[in-house]
């Protein structure tokens, strides 16, 4: 009745806080006399009567009713509360009530000052209330007001720094509000203000402080040390191992921290992702392989989720050999400024404890081809980048490992090869010739900045790309996409290359057999593309084209830097492989006789016959015969002349090459270089003087290749 007589009076025209003041000292006299059963079902109609009153419009009476509260707060928490009650958190709760719903600064700033003074005068008798206290100080971190957000941040600073020892059962809302702070202004980026960003900063600092004493047990040890009666504490309604791996404390530490990895501050997501990796690597130690799964799926993977959902403008290229600059681009992208680094993350961890990269392996592959083999140019980059990443730290997972290495050797090479062996996209395919819309095409060329790529949004059905006028066009989902994946293969093929060069003695023969294998498809697709002008001649004139070459407008749309690398990856591997076959180990001389020497030969016979092949389609475009044209010729020129550097390589190989192997194979060496004796180019027509003079006449001559 006095409760309902003081909200009339509260509002009336003219409020009046007597009845407030009798409810004030009904609530001091039953606090003592009170069981505190019966107290806490008289609480809950006066704590609700005093949140209302906190929220009064009328600013006398809402800071009577806090200031109220503060008092009979002080009291309250005189009295020790008893093991497994909440009585504190039930009586300081208007507080949080107050704090979230009102929008006078003044209240907000006089309930930040309760708190404070709550704290400064009781801390050591405070149990359940820390749950209400940290409510209220994560929700004034979220304030629109940033005096309001230093003030809160200043009271958790001091409770983290100096009195951490009494908020050892209350850890998760400690880290809970320091999380809360970080992401403090995220909502107003990028115009939140430098103090903001600034707080979440220092937030994420303390959470490194929080991570270290939960990592080196000095949580668990003050954990044990205030049990005193054998009983398990309690944390957060839950009975916990005091020995346990301790997850349920970790777990909302590592799901905040990524949950700030995705901040729209630059500053904020690196710092974010700075502390949660220096935390894995630091105590990861003590996980076991079930946390380290729940950490990978649960807390790595789904940062990358921001990937998938980015619609900042993205670079696309022009022509799949360009390199854009990802380095210069939007700091408000997640994809071009964070994926990478968060691919690193879980590269360094697979280093840093190999033993779980025979389960969590595999799981990194698939997360790496879903993101190479998407439509989004700069993502499937960077996943390569971080593929090639995984490839080089191998060899330090390996020390680390106990006889599983070839398996995930195995697992390496096949995703690898999976993705370098995929079918050329269905735009460059003949039979697609007319079901590709006038549309979906990249452009670009000269107008374009630097002459490196074109942007568009990575999750519109539409892109927009520039224009050599300086206009925009409207670019579709199919040229994107198959822009993408020539610049995907291109840039895998590399990534063999470079596998081989560095791990080639390490490899077994299967091993080897996968990459070169799929070094070899994306070359065939290629030159399958190549052989069909007139194919190719549809693609140019399309408008927009599929590809535009700086400077060169009328080029025929090519794949020659993703032939040639297949070509140079084979020859600069498997006399490799053929030398240390003959050092005399019996597995190495098996891998070079088996596999080596028919692959070598292979690769010599392709190289001389498509050179070969390439001049004569050149030679018809300059003539305009043969169903050429003459505006052919240029283009067809410039891949003939590419490949020349790859076309000496051979027949330098093949100089080098002992008797016993051109007496093998002179039924193929001799005819393919006799068709290049047409060949225009003098460095051609000089290197094969050389070797018919010191290599082919003695074979002649002296043996019996002729009367065979």
């Amino acid at each position: 009745a006095l409760g309902a007589k003081a909200a009339a009076d509260a509002a009336d025209e003219t409020p009046r806080v007597f009845s407030l003041q009798k409810l004030v000292e009904v609530a001091d006299f039953n606090m003592d006399i009170r069981p505190r059963i019966i107290w806490s079902n008289v609480w809950g109609v006066l704590g609700d009567h005093f949140a209302a009153a906190g929220l009064h419009p009328n600013h006398r009476v809402a800071m009577y009713a806090i200031d109220s509260l503060r008092q009979l707060s002080l009291k309250f928490l005189q009295r020790d509360e008893l093991r497994d009650f909440n009585f504190q958190r039930m009586f300081l709760k208007p507080f949080e009530v107050i704090m979230s719903g009102s929008r006078v600064m003044d209240i907000r700033e006089l309930v930040l000052q309760c708190v404070d003074q709550l704290i400064q005068a009781r801390a050591a008798n405070i149990r359940s209330g820390w749950k209400s206290l940290f409510a209220v100080l994560s929700i004034a971190a979220n304030d629109r007001v940033e005096a309001i957000v230093s003030a809160a941040f200043g009271i958790v600073t001091r409770l983290v720094t100096s009195q951490s020892d009494l908020l050892v059962f209350d850890f998760p809302e400690v880290v809970n509000s320091l999380l809360c702070f970080a992401g403090a202004g995220a909502s107003a980026a990028p115009s939140a203000g430098s103090g903001t960003t600034a707080t979440s900063l220092e937030a994420l600092s303390l959470v490194t402080t929080c991570a270290a004493s939960l990592g080196s047990g000095a949580v668990a040890t003050q954990m044990a040390k205030q049990v005193s009666d054998g009983q398990q504490p309690t944390l957060n309604g839950s009975t916990v191992a005091i020995d346990d791996d301790q997850l349920t404390l970790w777990w909302p530490l590592l799901l905040g921290l990524a949950a700030r990895v995705g901040d729209p501050r630059l500053d904020v997501r690196n710092r974010a992702l700075e502390v949660l990796s220096d935390t894995l690597t630091s105590y990861g130690g003590a996980f076991r392989d079930e946390t380290w799964r729940l950490v990978f799926r649960g807390v790595l993977f789904p940062i990358l989720e921001s990937a998938w959902t980015d619609d900042t403008p993205q670079v696309y290229s022009v022509c799949p050999a360009v390199n854009p600059d990802l380095l210069s681009s939007s700091s408000e992208s997640f994809i071009m400024s964070t994926a990478h680094p968060v691919f690193k993350v879980c590269i360094d961890l697979l280093t840093a404890y190999p033993v779980i990269a025979e389960s969590m392996l595999p799981e990194v592959l698939s997360l790496l081809t879903d993101c190479i083999c998407q439509e989004t140019e700069t993502l499937a980059r960077i996943g390569v980048n971080s593929l090639g990443d995984l490839v080089g730290a191998m060899p330090t997972i390996e020390k680390g490992t106990e006889g599983s290495m070839a398996s995930l050797w195995d697992s390496v090479a096949e995703a690898i090869a999976a993705i370098a062996s995929r079918p050329l996209p269905h735009a460059l395919q003949p039979n697609a010739a007319e079901e590709v819309p006038a549309t979906a095409a990249m452009i670009g060329g000269e107008g374009f900045a630097g002459g490196a790529g074109s942007t568009a949004s990575a999750a519109d059905g539409q892109a927009e790309t520039a224009e050599p006028g300086g206009s925009l066009v409207n670019v579709g989902d199919t040229s994107r996409a198959t822009m993408t994946q020539l610049v995907v293969t291109l840039k895998v093929v590399e990534l063999i290359a470079d596998t081989l060069q560095k791990f080639l003695p390490d490899l077994t023969m299967s091993q080897l057999r996968l990459l070169m294998d799929a070094a070899d498809t994306a070359s065939a697709h290629a030159r399958a593309l190549h052989s069909d002008v007139a194919f190719r001649r549809v693609l140019r004139d399309r408008n927009p084209p599929l590809m535009t070459f700086k400077g060169q407008i009328s080029r025929l749309p090519h794949l020659i830097e993703q032939e040639l690398a297949a070509y140079n990856l084979m020859l600069s591997a498997l006399p490799r492989l053929l030398q240390l076959g003959a050092q005399g180990d019996p597995a190495r001389k098996e891998v070079a006789d088996e596999f080596a020497e028919p692959r070598f030969t292979l690769t010599l016979q392709l190289v001389l016959s498509e050179y070969a092949q390439k001049e004569r389609r050149a030679e018809l475009a300059v003539s305009g015969s043969g169903g050429y044209q003459g505006g052919d010729a240029s283009s067809l020129e410039a891949e003939s002349d590419a490949m020349m550097p790859v076309l000496i390589n051979v027949l330098t190989a093949l100089e080098s090459a002992n008797d016993g192997y051109l007496r093998r194979n002179m039924a193929w060496i001799l005819p393919s270089l006799c068709d290049l004796i047409r060949c225009r180019r003098p460095e051609v027509r000089a290197g094969l003087h050389r070797i018919m003079m010191t290599k082919m006449s003695p074979v002649l001559v002296h043996g019996d290749v002729l009367g065979s």
